[in-house]
């Protein structure tokens, strides 16, 4: 009976001893190097089977299941070329990793300018371990996880507008650290064009626009007509200031559309690439200034007759402003010529010396003056 229970034992020994031997638990720890391409099976199924991206993709293992043709995990590094802590046997020792991976961040792109608010973050890592980043601006030095046991990520993030600072932080298992900080722009928010002058009626040469644009980059006036063809010109920017309704205009030479119509519109475009067009205004041409041919006045008591002989066909308006006046505002003499081209005005004055500048506007802008000065 002692025989037979003695037997029982061994065998039972015997198939624990057996069953250790085989599932690995009785083995050392060993790290394996992979070559690109290769698939590493592990045994346990909560654990992702890999893929080897390099030559040198070491991984710390238990054992190896012949039949099943898989890997017990053990504890493990991923291609930096050193074992994982713990790990012994098949040339790895001992060695602890002491690298920081190493970041490349493909984009954003230092110093870009993106029209969008959605850019996408594309980092790689030279091993798996965890990629977060941090806003250098707004963050207040919380970071956000974007993957964990991974080599790359590409995701796209919503970022503010103008600029933005942020910090790419990677850690691997062992705990090493690596950081890369970018700097980009964001200008999502196409200029507006609010006014353009002239509107309607004639053209001199001088345009105006309103505009709101906080990075402005530039504004084009493009002019003409199919008979002497269009022109583009650039308004200068040291007079044209970004922000919001701001004014700028320029001055062109029309001479070569005088007495034609023309079409005009300008053109506004941000730093970012973002442009915007005016409506498109059609205008006579008008680069002639009037002309006073005679100027009398004559003073009887307080009152002072004016006769003025013009030539301009298209006048808007003659004025004066007495300079000796005590507002100097102006007052309007004539809006329209007899059929002789005469403008007739009378009107009173205090006693004293007075000064007046003389004005002849046209429909188009153009002005003369002339001075008279007389004591009452």
């Amino acid at each position: 009976m002692r025989t037979k229970q003695n037997k029982i034992l061994i065998s039972a020994l015997s198939l624990i001893v057996i069953t250790l031997l085989t599932s690995g638990f009785a083995s050392a720890e060993f790290w394996m190097c992979f070559s690109r391409g290769d698939v590493i099976n592990f045994c346990n199924p909560q654990i992702t089977d890999r893929i080897a991206s390099s030559d040198t993709y070491r991984m710390c293992m238990k054992s190896y299941d012949e039949v099943n043709k898989c890997y017990g995990l053990g504890s493990w590094n991923v291609c930096n070329g050193l074992a994982g802590a713990g790990c012994g046997g098949n040339g790895g020792g001992g060695e602890v990793d002491a690298n920081a991976p190493v970041i490349v961040l493909n984009t954003p792109v230092e110093n870009f300018i993106y029209n969008s608010r959605k850019v996408n973050l594309g980092v790689a890592i030279n091993e798996q371990g965890k990629i977060e980043y941090e806003d250098l601006i707004n963050g207040r030095g919380r970071c956000s996880i974007l993957c964990k046991g991974c080599s790359s990520m590409n995701k796209a993030l919503s970022f503010k507008e103008g600029e933005n600072r942020y910090r790419i932080k990677a850690t691997d298992y062992n705990g090493n650290e690596a950081f890369k900080d970018v700097i980009f722009f964001i200008d999502s928010q196409k200029p507006r064009i609010h006014n353009a002058e002239p509107k309607n009626g004639f053209a001199s040469g001088n345009f105006a626009i309103q505009y709101t644009e906080d990075n402005l980059k530039e504004i084009i006036l493009n002019y003409g007509n199919p008979e002497h063809g269009y022109k583009t010109a650039a308004l200068n920017l040291s007079n044209c200031a970004s922000g919001k309704k701001q004014s700028c205009d320029i001055d062109v030479n029309l001479a070569n559309y005088s007495e034609e119509i023309i079409e005009y519109f300008f053109s506004v475009e941000d730093i970012a690439g973002n442009k915007v067009v005016s409506k498109t205004f059609v205008l006579d041409v008008d680069t002639t200034f009037p002309e006073i041919n005679s100027l009398d006045y004559q003073i009887a008591g307080t009152k002072v007759y004016f006769t003025i002989a013009v030539d301009e066909k298209n006048l808007d308006k003659i004025s004066y402003i007495d300079n000796f006046g005590i507002t100097q505002r102006e007052k309007r003499m004539c809006s329209r010529l007899t059929a002789d081209g005469l403008c007739k005005y009378s009107t009173t004055f205090k006693s004293g010396e007075h000064s007046l500048a003389i004005s002849v506007l046209d429909d188009a802008g153009n002005m003369i003056s002339r001075n008279v000065e007389f004591v009452i």
